[in-house]
């Protein structure tokens, strides 16, 4: 499943989502789904998503192929992260923080859907959530998942790659801005590889026909 550049901004804009998919939670379900938001370490001040983020959370989920089981919320986020994946109780969730990921209405923040994608490529892979620290060959492996991700979302390879334009060194927590572009770059290389063989096989199919 691939969405258009076209389709995925006129989603993001009214807070809906592409044609035949449910749509997102409307303002009267986060209220009912966000009545008593649990406790993380990380945050503070936590509270519902904006319908765009949850929007675009819909969007990448759906991509990806995953039923919309995980939990968004926006908060204060400590410790210098933009946003973290985690777990409670055998519940999904994902916690950003607006001001270092916003999802400004009517626009598409190419970066900011980077981070959503590799905060849901985290729970595909089965991460531990445990540990305090996240682990770098973990971190990799959500940026080669978020990277195929957004081809599929229709991002360029430079809007896939626009969170890393500058060139932060490894740190205590993250591999350095180089090592997470490019494998950022595999995941949408590889994602695109695919959707060409796919393309080559229907056509292929049809001839057949």
């Amino acid at each position: 499943m691939e969405i258009s550049r076209r389709g995925l901004l006129a989603a993001l804009a009214i807070g809906g989502v592409i044609a035949n998919a449910p749509a997102p939670l409307l303002a009267q379900d986060w209220r009912q789904r966000f009545r008593r938001p649990p406790r993380f370490s990380w945050a503070r001040n936590v509270r519902p998503p904006s319908r765009e983020a949850q929007t675009a959370l819909n969007l990448i989920c759906d991509v990806a192929g995953l039923e919309r089981t995980i939990t968004l919320y926006q908060a204060d986020v400590q410790r210098g992260f933009a946003a973290f994946a985690t777990t409670k109780r055998g519940r999904r969730y994902i916690v950003y923080d607006p001001v270092a990921v916003p999802f400004p209405p009517g626009t598409i923040s190419w970066d900011s859907m980077w981070v959503m994608a590799h905060e849901v490529a985290h729970h595909m892979a089965g991460h531990n959530f445990r540990r305090d620290i996240p682990e770098k060959h973990e971190e990799l492996e959500g940026d080669r998942i978020a990277g195929g991700l957004l081809y599929k979302l229709g991002a360029s390879e430079a809007q896939a790659l626009s969170r890393f334009s500058s060139n932060r060194p490894d740190s205590r927590t993250h591999p350095s801005d180089h090592k997470r572009r490019e494998e950022t770059r595999d995941g949408w290389l590889l994602a695109q590889r695919v959707a060409r063989r796919e393309r080559a096989l229907r056509e292929q199919s049809q001839i057949s026909d």
